[in-house]
Parts: structure tokens; sequence; C-alpha cells
């Protein structure tokens, strides 16, 4: 008999639905990640135009802290002045985590 996961709904028949089983593989896997990271790079995108987007990376969101690398001060210096709408903006994106401080980090990419 196979082994049934805590959080697996299983009905009257015994069965699990396949979109759970699919999900849970999914999230196993980080395609839900992956999905995730692609969101907010579009939403990124849209917040902070087109130039300004290839001139900045998003990096890993931590404690609260999300660090965005730039290729110059004068970008970072742009996106400082935009910090309290890219919170909210990027937030809104976010499922499980969210964010309190943006960091800006000069680098080459």
């Amino acid at each position: 008999m196979a082994r049934k996961n805590v959080s697996e709904k299983v009905d009257s028949r015994g069965t699990v639905s396949v979109g759970r089983v699919l999900t849970q593989i999914m999230a196993r896997k980080g395609f839900t990640r992956q999905s995730a990271d692609e969101e907010m790079e579009r939403v990124w995108t849209e917040a902070v135009g087109e130039f300004i987007a290839r001139q900045s990376r998003l990096g890993i969101l931590s404690h609260g802290t999300i660090e965005i690398f730039v290729r110059n001060a004068i970008v970072s210096q742009e996106l400082s002045f935009r910090v309290p709408k890219l919170m909210k903006t990027l937030n809104s994106v976010t499922v499980d985590k969210k964010i309190k401080k943006i960091k800006f980090t000069v680098a080459d990419f």
C-alpha cells in the first residue's frame, strides 16, 4: 500500500486528486519557486521600466530584505527615491515572505 502524505486529501474512495499530486510534485521540484521568481521579474520590469530593469537584477529575499544589484550608483540613487512604491509593488507578488527593506548593491553583471 502506498504511503500517504499528511497534506493529501483523500476522498471516501481512498483516492487523491491528480491536481493535488501535481501541485505537490511541482512544489518539491521547485517549479512554484521558479514561477514566483518569473512573476517577480515581470513585476519588477513593469515597476521600474525596461531601461532600469536592464540595469538591475533582483537578488535573494532573506529575513525581510531583498537585495537589488545595480550597474552603477546613478541607478541605485534613482531606485532609492522609489523604495516605498517598489516595496508595495513587490510585496503584492510575494506570497509567504514580506519585503521590509530593499538593499541596493553596485555590481557587474
